[in-house]
């Protein structure tokens, strides 16, 4: 559902910046569990953006790389 809506009120960029858009939503997601607020939905979405775009590489950028250092 939050997905859905994410795609529904952001415009759907192309290549890299659309991946922006979701290392975005992971760094948001892991600073607020950092913080304390470690609600289900925060670990389920941190970990599913996660897991979903960890072997993306764009213009020679290994985000995979990128998402480990925050783990």
């Amino acid at each position: 559902m939050r997905k859905q809506l994410f795609h529904r009120l952001i415009p759907r960029p192309a290549g890299g910046a659309y991946q922006g858009y979701h290392l975005a939503g992971f760094i948001e997601a892991s600073d607020a569990i950092r913080n304390g607020s470690a609600s289900p939905e925060l670990q389920e979405a941190r970990l599913s953006l996660k897991k979903q775009y960890e072997k993306t590489s764009i213009a020679g950028i290994n985000f995979g790389e990128i998402y480990a250092d925050f783990d």
